[in-house]
């Protein structure tokens, strides 16, 4: 059996199954430094359903790459308008999109550029939605 070193706690793991100290680790960051209320909004069955209809809206596939010719699978389901800016639109489908990691990084490095980057990329995440509803999906505007 193949087996690798977890970056976390040094020990070998099984390879393709998580180390056990991931849990507590994830657990522990929660309690400790996540804003509570993000962590509630997040853990909420409101949410889930949401994120649920999302993933399947976008069939399980990077939006954006989607929209550039390319078949990328989705893990992220990404808000346009930070929860923090916009909490109106915390769950409103126009305002979320389902990204991959890699995409989910390049969107937040653009937010985290500076202001202009920000709305440039909220902008064109707004349009994939747009074309994404015109050729099948259902959208309602933000």
């Amino acid at each position: 059996m193949l087996t690798r070193i977890c970056p976390s706690c040094g020990r070998l793991a099984s390879q393709g199954e998580r180390c056990a100290c991931q849990a507590s680790r994830h657990k522990a960051y929660d309690i400790a430094r996540r804003d509570q209320d993000k962590a509630r909004f997040y853990h909420s069955r409101e949410w889930r359903a949401v994120a649920a209809a999302v993933r399947a809206r976008a069939g399980y596939a990077d939006e954006l790459a989607k929209a550039g010719g390319r078949l990328v699978p989705g893990a992220v389901v990404h808000h346009i308008h930070p929860v923090g800016d916009r909490p109106d639109l915390r769950l409103s489908m126009a305002n979320l999109i389902y990204v991959s990691t890699r995409t989910h990084k390049e969107i937040h490095d653009a937010y985290n550029k500076n202001p202009q980057a920000k709305k440039e990329m909220q902008e064109r995440l707004l349009a994939v939605l747009s074309l994404n509803s015109s050729i099948g999906g259902r959208v309602e505007k933000v």
